[in-house]
């Protein structure tokens, strides 16, 4: 009984804080996100090529980052949790981590994927 009053208590913060999100984002500033660099905006050599290439960094960052979520071997974080899982009992393979892993990396992909046409284009 203890578990499902712990599970109705965290699903009526996670509505409270639905219900709270939109007013929190509202009051907050705007942020004008700007590439980090090492060389000044103004400088001639680059013709603001900086600028340019923005979407293209952020594209392979997310997809490097997201896309090794797919399977066992793609993220040293997959494998980490694997092993704690076999020391513990719980064993799985190859397959049966990317059966699972794969479309969830999938939908992450295609969540930054929308973002960057969102944000870019």
């Amino acid at each position: 009984m203890r578990r499902r009053a712990f599970i109705a208590t965290g699903g009526l913060g996670l509505a409270g804080a639905a219900l709270a999100a939109p007013a929190i984002a509202q009051s907050q500033p705007e942020i004008k996100w700007r590439l980090a660099a090492s060389w000044p905006k103004s400088l001639d050599t680059i013709f603001g090529g900086a600028e340019h290439i923005m979407p293209l960094w952020w594209a392979l960052s997310l997809g490097a980052c997201l896309g090794g979520n797919g399977t066992l071997i793609g993220a040293s974080a997959n494998l980490t949790v694997a092993g704690i899982a076999e020391r513990n009992g719980v064993e799985f393979g190859f397959l049966t981590y990317t059966k699972h892993a794969f479309g969830l990396m999938l939908i992450s992909v295609a969540i930054s994927t929308l973002y960057l046409w969102w944000r870019y284009l």
